[in-house]
């Protein structure tokens, strides 16, 4: 059985969904983390859409809409090595959770422990390819954080604003981010980059990662309107 977890909010969903009623595939269950959140926590996924079959997870996050209809047609979908770790990037970059998790801490070699996305790679690409992989990433791990650093920015940036316009459903002036102090902002940082405790950063007091939160909130106040206009059109 497939089993498919989706937010109505979340594009990637819903072009998902969109394309697999093209093919009419009936025989799958799918289930709205807004209205059955604890479904989607319990099994460890923490991204839309996570495709599952007979329960075991398939894909999630970015997920590989054509590869996933292969599959389900019955062909072979392409797995070359080379794109372990633009797909590592790409889930990452994909949830504000892991890009604020993997920013403040300046490691991206912790998504390495992530056993949704190890299981996902291994079967997508195979146990050799996948360790081979993170055996680079952990090499250069500074170097590869480094490329992504500004792409970290923009997806917490844009995504701090949209969560803004969900709760409040229209465009704000940028005098609406600039009431926010440091300490406001700080608790949303780390409120978002944990789950409860599991995650939750304490060397706040630290001068690097004061200046990692106050770089994120340069960012945020440099392209308010440039991220608001996409939000809002």
């Amino acid at each position: 059985m497939i089993r498919i977890y989706i937010h109505k909010t979340c594009p990637t969903s819903i072009e998902l969904i969109n394309e697999i009623e093209k093919i009419g595939l009936k025989d799958m269950d799918i289930v709205d983390v807004e209205k059955s959140p604890f479904k989607a926590i319990s099994r460890g996924y923490v991204s839309v859409p996570t495709i599952e079959i007979d329960g075991e997870i398939f894909d999630f996050g970015p997920v590989d809409i054509q590869g996933f209809i292969q599959y389900i047609r019955e062909k072979q979908s392409p797995d070359p090595t080379q794109e372990i770790l633009d797909r590592i990037i790409a889930t990452i970059l994909d949830n504000i959770f892991l890009a604020l998790s993997i920013y403040l801490r300046g490691d991206i070699s912790a998504i390495l422990d992530y056993k949704p996305l190890l299981a996902l790679l291994e079967r997508n690409y195979g146990i050799k390819n996948v360790q081979l992989a993170f055996k680079n990433i952990q090499e250069n791990n500074k170097e590869i954080y480094s490329q992504i650093e500004e792409k970290l920015l923009k997806t917490i940036a844009y995504g701090f604003i949209k969560e803004l316009y969900y709760i409040h459903h229209k465009k704000l002036p940028i005098d609406y981010f600039e009431r926010y102090t440091y300490e406001i902002f700080l608790h949303w940082t780390l409120a978002r980059s944990s789950i409860s405790r599991i995650g939750l950063i304490s060397c706040v007091d630290k001068q690097d990662f004061r200046e990692k939160v106050l770089k994120l909130m340069d960012v945020i106040k440099e392209n308010w309107y440039k991220y608001w206009d996409k939000v809002v059109k």
